[in-house]
């Protein structure tokens, strides 16, 4: 079977998330190839041998665009011919929709994670979808998904084995050497404020804790903000380092001794017996434990919605600790045990395989091209509908909530309040 992986672009978690399903098809005998917009991920499918095609991704304020970009789309889908699709990211899900009765092939789609607009539960509905998160599921239950439509599948990572050295990170530091704390996240609008978060933490410890070094892997269009913060903190010795996007992250995840993020920035750190917080993006943390794990996970390790952030002076115990080598490993343990149970992808195979089979016994292709064509573009034309009555439901709430206040504000004048 030859399966097409469609990115919306080669960046982020979520393209290697589906760069682990593309290596569990290729492990079961299918032909492998990835389109989406190039960023700094392609080459990591290159290595596995999965070759990549550049292709701009669709957005709902391009509707001709989208258009030229479903032409290109469709030239490569002639050439290479793929039975099955397998779509990632909410965005991608709605468009190809219209994809699959235009190109007459079927498509797995799958949700990474975030916030699912209501448009996307009234325009999706009854199709199949994969999730990576318990908050996903319940969103999309509670906004009148059918449970049975929606899979939760958490494991979407390949664990390496072991050394059996994990903990001497922990048991042979050496006094005078930096306690290591690493930042693993993008550098964007959406997850900077954990990033600042992280280093003014730091910052406020330097006083009391001077042997600590932060290092900062990712890039994005807020790296600007990033370097100016990193400039005020290295006054004298760097404090902060600033590695960029980086290809090896293992490598870093194996130098530190804690590390900070969310999602599988925080996962696999915790395989590799690494004490981790997942960060939020409201200035909150919180110290991965068999305690916390299970509410962390529901939201994908994002911090959306979780209680009782732990307190700086947590993260300065933790230091103290490695330094005097008083830090109890056990939970490390256990923490490493839950994750490979819950997100080796390796696990799940069967169920996946499971899904795509479904698919495709249960598709119905429209026969003629030109069928196909006109089914496809009367549900182009019902995406924008559904989009421009979400927006014009929006404005008219957002007029109807300015007017209810300026008739509370009027009430209150009239009696003097």
């Amino acid at each position: 079977m030859k399966i097409l992986l469609k990115n919306r672009r080669f960046a982020g978690g979520a393209a290697l998330s589906l760069l682990e399903y593309g290596l569990l098809f290729q492990s079961r005998g299918h032909d492998v190839f990835a389109v989406g917009l190039y960023n700094n991920l392609q080459s990591r499918y290159s290595e596995q041998d999965i070759e990549t095609y550049d292709l701009p991704f669709f957005e709902k304020d391009r509707p001709v665009g989208n258009l030229l970009t479903a032409r290109r789309y469709y030239k490569l889908i002639k050439q290479h011919k793929p039975d099955v699709i397998v779509s990632i990211s909410v965005c991608n899900a709605i468009f190809h929709r219209a994809i699959e009765k235009w190109f007459g092939i079927p498509v797995i789609y799958i949700v990474p994670g975030g916030i699912v607009p209501h448009m996307f539960t009234r325009y999706m509905k009854n199709e199949r979808l994969i999730v990576f998160s318990e908050e996903n599921k319940e969103a999309l239950i509670e906004d009148g998904y059918k449970e049975t439509d929606v899979s939760l599948i958490t494991n979407r990572l390949t664990f390496e084995p072991k050394t059996g050295q994990e903990d001497e990170v922990y048991t042979k530091f050496t006094p005078g050497e930096p306690v290591e704390l690493l930042v693993i996240s993008r550098l964007d609008e959406e997850k900077i404020n954990s990033v600042l978060y992280v280093m003014r933490c730091v910052e406020a410890m330097l006083e009391s804790a001077a042997d600590i070094r932060l290092t900062i892997v990712g890039d994005g269009e807020c790296m600007d903000q990033v370097q100016a913060q990193a400039a005020r903190m290295n006054s004298g010795r760097e404090v902060v380092h600033i590695a960029g996007f980086r290809s090896n992250v293992k490598d870093y995840i194996r130098r530190a001794h804690i590390v900070f993020g969310k999602g599988r920035s925080v996962i696999e750190p915790i395989y590799y017996h690494r004490i981790a917080f997942v960060v939020s993006e409201s200035d909150e943390m919180w110290l991965c434990t068999a305690d916390t794990i299970p509410s962390l996970q529901q939201t994908n390790f994002t911090g959306r919605g979780v209680g009782n952030p732990d307190s700086q002076a947590v993260l300065e115990n933790l230091i103290n600790s490695i330094r005097s080598h008083t830090l109890q490993t056990d939970f490390l343990h256990a923490n490493s045990a839950y994750m490979e149970q819950t997100y080796d992808i390796r696990k799940a195979g069967p169920v996946i395989e499971s899904i795509l089979g479904e698919k495709l016994t249960g598709f119905k292709r429209e026969r003629t091209a030109a069928g196909r064509l006109i089914k496809g573009f009367a549900e182009y034309c019902r995406i924008y509908a559904i989009i421009v009555y979400s927006k014009f439901k929006k404005v008219s709430q957002r007029s109807a909530a300015s007017e209810g206040k300026a008739k509370e504000t009027g009430a209150e004048r009239s009696v003097g309040v």
